[in-house]
């Protein structure tokens, strides 16, 4: 579906792509472009000659929040294998903000998982 989609339309006549909107569009999946809207392009004819447009926004700085979870902090760890929450105690804070605990050292527990298994 293409109704009030920002495009690009290849012009043949001047060989290049060219930022357009979608006007019309008729039963059959042809549409009628803003920079040729006398001419209905098919269904056929657009995976060659419309393409979406891409609009690229600014990056917003994130605001710095406080971390959720400090070194030190008594926890309860969510274990799939004991189908339980067991307590547990923060070891390390990775610059990721991945962390581990002392009841499954070496592992690291992404921002994800902890979203999870972390209380």
């Amino acid at each position: 579906e293409w109704t009030d989609c920002s495009c690009l339309c290849f012009l043949q006549s001047q060989g290049k792509w060219t930022g357009c909107k979608i006007i019309a569009q008729r039963e059959d999946g042809a549409v009628q472009v803003s920079c040729k809207p006398s001419h209905w392009v098919t269904n056929a004819e657009q995976s060659q000659k419309l393409r979406r447009k891409v609009i690229r926004t600014k990056k917003i700085a994130a605001v710095a929040r406080p971390p959720r979870f400090h070194v030190g902090q008594k926890l309860q760890y969510y274990s799939a294998s004991q189908s339980a929450w067991i307590d547990c105690q923060l070891t390390e804070i990775r610059s990721d903000g991945a962390v581990q605990i002392n009841v499954k050292l070496g592992y690291w527990l992404s921002a994800a998982e902890q979203a999870t298994k972390l209380r």
